[in-house]
């Protein structure tokens, strides 16, 4: 089935599957370039009354899922660079299973091979296919010397893990916790800055990144000993559209 028919529209190609049917069946290959070619195709499969056996699963899957009621969660980005007792209570409390990226702070502080060794194996990794879609990016025991120098480049370090991720796997939006964190992950995004929308809780605003690859991104910020104990659980829900502002 050429392009021209695909993009006629979902009724005009349901119906010429239907003269396709025989007693025997049939198959139809279609051509696609797009997501709408795809759901164009899922539309007109779904709406003819016989049955129809849907063939390449990976670029028909989600057309279909959402046709279906069933939407996929994408996920969404946590990167803490804040050794704050409010904060790593708060960490406590996101579900078990949160994919946890844990940075070695010696490592991060050096950034030689080890390092890219490291951030090769965090952007090679089947993030996409884990599963629970909540990445929690924290930076482990310091045992370093704990200088302002020190804390920008483990803060410039979460940054470059975040920009990993993000061109690893598909995300609603990211919570930033800690404000060197929050500067360091604009950096490294290329972004000149955040539009602030609403305050998703007291004292935590949410806002969308400004210019740069990732604009348009939805981002929370939080100071490190700021919010409830439930900020982040709350924060995650809000980023997946589950509850508004409070």
């Amino acid at each position: 089935m050429k392009l021209d028919r695909v993009r006629a529209g979902a009724p005009q190609l349901a119906a010429l599957f239907k003269n396709l049917t025989g007693p025997q069946g049939n198959v139809v290959v279609c051509d696609a370039e797009t997501e709408a070619d795809l759901a164009a195709i899922v539309d007109a499969a779904t709406s003819v009354e016989e049955k129809v056996l849907l063939v390449g699963s990976a670029g028909l899957a989600m057309p279909y899922a959402m046709r279906a009621g069933v939407r996929r969660r994408r996920a969404v980005i946590v990167v803490s660079g804040t050794i704050s007792a409010v904060t790593q209570a708060q960490l406590a409390r996101l579900p078990a299973d949160c994919n946890r990226i844990i940075v070695d702070p010696q490592m991060a502080v050096e950034r030689g091979q080890r390092w890219r060794r490291w951030l090769g194996v965090v952007a090679s990794a089947p993030l996409a296919e884990a599963a629970s879609p909540i990445y929690v990016v924290t930076v482990g025991p310091r045992v370093i010397e704990a200088a302002h120098d020190t804390s920008l480049r483990i803060a410039s370090a979460l940054g470059e893990v975040t920009e990993v991720l993000l061109r690893t796997i598909n995300c609603d939006g990211m919570i930033v916790s800690g404000g060197e964190t929050a500067n360091a992950v604009m950096a490294q995004l290329r972004a000149e800055g955040i539009d602030l929308t609403e305050e998703l809780l007291p004292g935590i605003p949410t806002g969308l990144v400004v210019a740069g690859p990732y604009a348009g991104m939805r981002i929370v910020t939080k100071a490190g000993g700021f919010g409830e104990i439930d900020a982040l659980v709350k924060a995650i829900a809000y980023l997946r559209g589950e509850r508004e502002a409070s």
